[in-house]
């Protein structure tokens, strides 16, 4: 037997139905936002720090929802990892981005300055560069995740460490 929500209709696993389950999640999102309201209006102020937080909020609204927990919130949650070993090529590496996002074909190479993971490209055609498919634009994300992935590799073939 389906479960009933207060408004009839089918339920969730949660008890309400899609519809109300949105309506409740807006309500408390509003109550967070009165609460916070009522907690800075108890507050002497000036209008400088007034219109200064109202844009505070607006810009944290916008950056959660443009980029919800900032470009270091992308963290490898799963590395795989397939041995190859083809001239200086060592193996290829599968990515798991926050469990909700995956990349295949990182490949990891050998070379004089020690092991470095290259993210996937096309394949050069005649008269035209290969380009990045996926890849972090941020240096910083990008070594990260380099590290990661040779750190994975070398638990993978603890010889080559």
């Amino acid at each position: 037997m389906d479960k009933k929500c207060a408004c009839g209709d089918n339920a969730t696993g949660q008890g309400y139905c899609f519809r109300c389950l949105r309506e409740f999640e807006k309500q408390i999102a509003n109550d967070v936002k009165v609460e916070q309201f009522e907690m800075y209006a108890t507050q002497p102020r000036t209008y400088e720090d007034i219109e200064t937080e109202q844009m505070m909020f607006q810009d944290q609204e916008i950056n959660e929802m443009i980029n919800p927990g900032g470009l270091m919130s992308l963290k490898i949650t799963n590395i795989r990892i397939k041995l190859f070993n083809s001239g200086k090529m060592r193996g290829f590496a599968s990515l798991t981005i926050n469990d909700k996002l995956a990349i295949n074909g990182v490949k990891i190479f050998d070379s004089v300055n020690g092991l470095f993971a290259a993210f996937p490209k096309t394949e050069p055609k005649e008269g035209k560069e290969a380009f990045g498919i996926v890849f972090p634009v941020d240096k910083d994300l990008k070594q990260q995740w380099s590290d990661e992935i040779i750190t994975a590799y070398e638990a993978e073939v603890p010889e080559h460490a």
